[in-house]
């Protein structure tokens, strides 16, 4: 296996942007990045869905890496989303991705162009050749199997034998008994990471060695307790400290991702601003049940 220790709650950390919606607000993802570390992530992921990478310009993307690094410092592991749409604009993400210090890559596979096991191979074979870091498959096919190429698990068998650095897959096909499949198949050769908002408390429990949330933006406290219990294979606390969170959880995907995690993280003293286009500001009604979440749980004083 090529990453030593579990990978833990990894948040997709939201990218903060200056108002001119180029300029990438420095301080701001520094603090970010310092609470998250502060309480409890087990791995940071920087431009991922959540970090709107198709709205971000590239030199803004290679600006968040190189901060990235340097804030993190090596305390916890880099991860740096490749999330394109041809194999040489994901080889250019990968190689900046290396020169600014990410230390693994979650890389989605083709997804504008129908394809078979073959083809994916090659495309993950030529991130690998350009970077040479574990790369984790980023296997969601409500987004990418309509158009493009989702990942089952005898894909993923297949893209080991062929790359050795595949070291892990962020699996959201949102089946648990598909996600318990690699696990059983593969949990003890590369690192099965949860990226079911709703589900990964049980998936870990069933032997996920780790989410990457878009939700432990705001609640890493919370799931650095869930991840714990889980690993402590604990259920009855992993499913209470669940429940307790999921109503708000809810909240933060009722208005498109990440829109409602940023309105949240302002509300925390955050300067995240608010989502680029073409993803829309969150609505007043929902906002104000956001904030009465918050409250709820003790984030937010109103």
């Amino acid at each position: 296996m090529l990453i030593k220790n579990n990978l833990g709650i990894m948040t997709a950390v939201v990218t903060p942007m200056q108002a001119d919606g180029v300029t990438v607000n420095e301080n701001a993802l520094k603090a970010i990045i310092e609470y998250q570390i502060k309480n409890g992530a087990g791995s940071l992921l920087f431009l991922g869905g959540t970090g709107e990478t198709p709205s971000v310009p590239a030199e803004a993307r290679k600006k968040i890496l190189e901060i990235a690094s340097e804030t993190v410092d090596h305390r916890v592991p880099v991860v740096a989303g490749v999330y394109e749409l041809s194999v040489f604009d994901a080889v250019r993400e990968a190689k900046t991705a290396k020169a600014a210090g990410a230390d693994i890559l979650l890389a989605a596979p083709p997804f504008a162009r129908g394809t078979d096991r073959e083809g994916c191979i090659a495309f993950y074979q030529k991130i690998d050749e350009a970077a040479g870091l574990p790369i984790l498959i980023y296997n969601y096919p409500d987004r990418f199997g309509k158009d493009g190429y989702c990942c089952t698990p005898d894909d993923v068998e297949a893209l080991m034998t062929a790359i050795p650095n595949i070291a892990g897959i962020k699996e959201c096909c949102m089946k648990f008994d598909r996600t318990v499949e690699m696990i059983c198949r593969f949990g003890d050769r590369i690192q099965i990471l949860s990226g079911n908002e709703a589900y990964a408390p049980w998936e870990m429990l069933a032997g996920a060695r780790g989410a990457v949330l878009a939700g432990s933006n705001v609640l890493m406290k919370e799931y650095a307790e869930i991840y714990d219990a889980a690993m402590a294979g604990d259920a009855a606390k992993t499913t209470a400290l669940a429940f307790r969170i999921q109503g708000f959880q809810r909240l933060l995907f009722q208005s498109p991702n990440p829109g409602p995690v940023k309105y949240a993280l302002t509300e925390m003293g955050f300067e995240a601003g608010g989502p680029l286009p073409p993803i829309a500001p969150v609505p007043a009604a929902l906002k104000e049940k956001i904030r009465a979440g918050m409250a709820a749980l003790g984030i937010l004083q109103i």
